[in-house]
């Protein structure tokens, strides 16, 4: 049911989608950093093995759906617009190109090389040209891995090709425009998807999908709804999860009859995160106290994409200076814990003032040189 005298298109700034982006890096932050800080449930001191450190334990294996939710807002806001632009006659691919590259490469580059060099230096990987190259044109899971210290980076791949194959795709149906690059391009796409996992393609559908046919009301129908496939596919996700947390895996296997695989399990998380996220792009500022909160949101997410890339290499050069993982939870181990996640924090956020923040500035350059 509609809400009466709801907005009927969202705004130019979508702060509460800042707070899916912040929240989803820092989620998949929060993962890796709890298994460098702790051992497995399973290897914990029997007596610490009950209902609160299971719970935290839980909360730490969701690194899945974190990248899932930058899936679906990436189809959503890139992509569905791509659809919007497309539809009206404005969809520039110079424009499209240029605004993609920045957007990937500014941060990206620079957090590789250090990727490289904190790999080299802690004994982790011996430089590999062949590797670097790989992931620089984002062939992780084509040709290579992601490179060793950075596990995170597979997802980068998946992005870019995205982009490639929604930008090709437009041009291929444009009266006038389309030509054999394009076609090559959107060719190779779909080929190369079917070495990645096609799953996650269709997530990133579901997202542009959501924005093309976003409601011009609120609606608590859309949000319950949302909310309700969220949580079903959430636990769907956890039941099929390889994460090596066997008694919690225990738990979990009782309820695989109520789901029919993981990739569906995905895709309905999916689903439910673009049916809440339409939502919550109609949901207007009401108070100065939601205000600030959204201006919170919206700083946090400015160098979300930076914590992605960086927090890994940082959490591998920790440990090579002596970080150990704990098997008590002790005030020393939880405030370690607490001490590594701030200081990939810090990190992300200065490198972020040197590089990404940039990025704007970098757009512009690239324009006006190649005009």
């Amino acid at each position: 049911m509609p809400v009466p005298n709801a907005s009927t298109a969202p705004p130019n700034h979508l702060p509460w989608l800042d707070w899916c982006r912040f929240l989803a890096a820092f989620v998949v932050m929060m993962v890796h950093a709890r298994a460098f800080a702790f051992t497995s449930y399973g290897l914990i001191d029997a007596d610490q093995q009950h209902g609160i450190t299971a719970a935290f334990y839980m909360a730490t294996r969701i690194g899945t759906q974190g990248v899932l939710v930058f899936f679906v807002l990436s189809g959503f806001l890139v992509g569905g617009k791509a659809i919007e632009r497309f539809r009206d006659g404005s969809f520039s691919v110079g424009d499209y190109a240029i605004d993609r590259c920045c957007r990937i490469l500014v941060p990206f580059i620079p957090a590789l090389l250090v990727t490289v060099i904190i790999a080299h230096a802690s004994g982790l990987q011996k430089t590999d040209p062949q590797a670097f190259l790989g992931n620089l044109f984002f062939l992780q899971g084509i040709a290579v891995e992601a490179y060793p210290g950075n596990d995170p980076l597979w997802s980068l791949s998946y992005e870019v090709w995205f982009y490639v194959l929604a930008g090709s795709a437009a041009v291929l149906g444009m009266r006038g425009k389309a030509g054999a690059t394009s076609l090559l391009l959107t060719t190779v796409s779909l080929l190369l998807f079917t070495i990645l996992k096609p799953v996650y393609l269709f997530c990133w559908i579901i997202g542009a999908l959501a924005w093309a046919g976003r409601p011009r009301q609120r609606s608590w129908s859309g949000l319950c709804a949302g909310i309700l496939l969220l949580i079903y596919g959430m636990m769907g996700v956890q039941v099929f999860s390889e994460a090596q947390t066997a008694s919690i895996n225990a738990v979990f296997s009782k309820y695989s009859a109520l789901f029919i695989s993981y990739e569906a399990a995905q895709l309905v998380f999916c689903a439910g995160g673009a049916l809440l996220v339409q939502q919550l792009i109609l949901r207007p500022s009401s108070s100065p106290e939601m205000i600030s909160l959204e201006k919170l949101g919206t700083a946090l997410a400015a160098f979300s994409y930076t914590l992605y890339l960086t927090h890994n290499p940082m959490l591998h050069l920790f440990k090579s200076l002596g970080l150990q993982r704990a098997t008590r939870f002790t005030p020393g181990s939880v405030c370690l814990f607490i001490g590594v996640i701030a200081a990939c924090m810090i990190v992300s956020y200065l490198s972020y003032l040197l590089f990404e923040r940039q990025t704007r500035q970098v757009r512009r350059w690239l324009r006006n040189t190649l005009r």
